[in-house]
C-alpha cells in the first residue's frame, strides 16, 4: 500500500485534523490580539489603587515605593493603608522592567501615558500610578525629568526635576503590601528632603577636553571617588547635611568628574552639625 492509497483511505481524518489545528491556531491568535478587560473578581473593598497594583503584579513588576507622602503616611505616621487617599502615587521601577509592562497597554479600562522611557502614568477611574524609571549610571540611579503635560492638580515628587537615588539607599524590602519600600523610610525621606542633583555640563566638559586637553584621569578618579563616597555615606548615616564645595563642585560641573590637575576634595558642612 503506497502513500496515495493511505491518504485516500484516511483523508477524512487528515482533513479533520488539519481543520482542528487551523481552528485552534485562529483562536489563540484572536485571544492574543483581543484587548484585556478588567474583570471585577475583587470585593467592593478593593480600591482603584489596588486594582492597578494587582495587574502590575501579574506582570511581575518589582514596584519600589518612593512617594514621600505615602512613605510618611504608612511608615512614619503608621496610618492605615485603607485610609490612604492620594490621586497620584509614585513607584520606582528599574529600567529592565519596562519590557514586562507591555500587557498593561492592552487593558481597555486603563489609560497609559509615557514620557519617553522615563515615566509611565497608569490611570484608572481618577487614580494614577506613576512609575518613575531608575536608570543606572556609574554610581547612582537617575530619574529623569518628566516631559509629559499633567493635570494642574497633579504634582510630582519624582520627575519634577532630575533626581538621584544612591545604590545604598535603593535597599527595599517587601512587607505586607504589593510593593517594596525602603528599609529605613525615615532616612530615605531625610535624604529626599535635603538632596539636590546638579547635572554636570557635558558640553563644557567636552570643550575642556577638545580645546584644553584636560581629560579625566581614570586612576585619579578611582583613588579619589572611593574615599569621597565613603565619607558621604558616613555623613548620610549620621544625617549630616553636606555638599560638594570649592574645586570639587567646579570639577563636577565643568569636567563631569574631577579637575584633572587637583588632588584634594572639598565638602561643605554646617558648623553646628560638625561639632555634634
Amino acid at each position: 500500500m503506497n502513500i496515495t492509497h493511505i491518504f485516500v483511505q484516511y483523508k477524512a481524518v487528515v482533513f479533520l485534523s488539519l481543520f482542528i489545528y487551523v481552528l485552534f491556531w485562529l483562536i489563540i491568535t484572536i485571544l492574543k490580539q483581543a484587548p484585556i478587560e478588567i474583570v471585577h473578581e475583587h470585593d467592593s473593598s478593593t480600591s482603584n489603587l489596588d486594582l492597578i497594583l494587582i495587574y502590575l503584579s501579574k506582570c511581575h513588576i518589582n514596584l519600589l515605593l518612593i512617594d514621600p507622602f505615602v512613605l510618611e503616611f504608612l511608615f512614619v505616621q503608621q496610618l492605615s493603608y485603607k485610609q490612604l487617599r492620594k490621586r497620584l502615587i509614585t513607584f520606582g521601577i528599574f529600567n529592565d522592567s519596562l519590557r514586562l509592562l507591555e500587557p498593561i497597554f492592552s487593558i481597555n479600562n486603563f489609560s497609559v501615558k509615557l514620557s519617553n522611557s522615563d515615566h509611565i502614568f497608569i490611570e484608572y477611574d481618577q487614580q494614577i500610578v506613576h512609575l518613575a524609571v531608575l536608570h543606572p549610571q556609574n554610581s547612582y540611579f537617575l530619574i529623569q525629568k518628566n516631559l509629559l503635560p499633567l493635570p494642574s492638580d497633579v504634582h510630582l515628587s519624582y520627575g519634577d526635576t532630575p533626581r538621584v537615588i544612591e545604590p545604598q539607599e535603593a535597599k527595599f524590602r517587601r512587607r505586607k503590601y504589593r510593593f517594596s519600600s525602603p528599609q529605613n523610610a525615615s532616612h530615605f525621606l531625610w535624604l529626599y528632603n535635603i538632596s539636590q542633583f546638579i547635572e554636570c555640563n557635558h558640553a563644557l566638559a567636552k570643550e575642556m577636553e577638545t580645546n584644553y586637553h584636560l581629560y579625566q584621569n581614570t586612576s585619579q578618579l578611582d583613588l579619589t571617588i572611593r574615599p569621597m563616597r565613603m565619607i558621604s555615606n558616613a555623613l548620610n548615616q549620621f544625617e549630616k547635611h553636606h555638599w560638594l564645595a570649592g574645586g570639587t563642585l567646579l570639577g563636577w560641573y565643568r569636567h563631569c568628574g574631577l579637575i584633572p590637575y587637583t588632588q584634594d576634595v572639598d565638602f561643605g558642612l554646617f558648623a553646628e552639625e560638625y561639632d555634634e
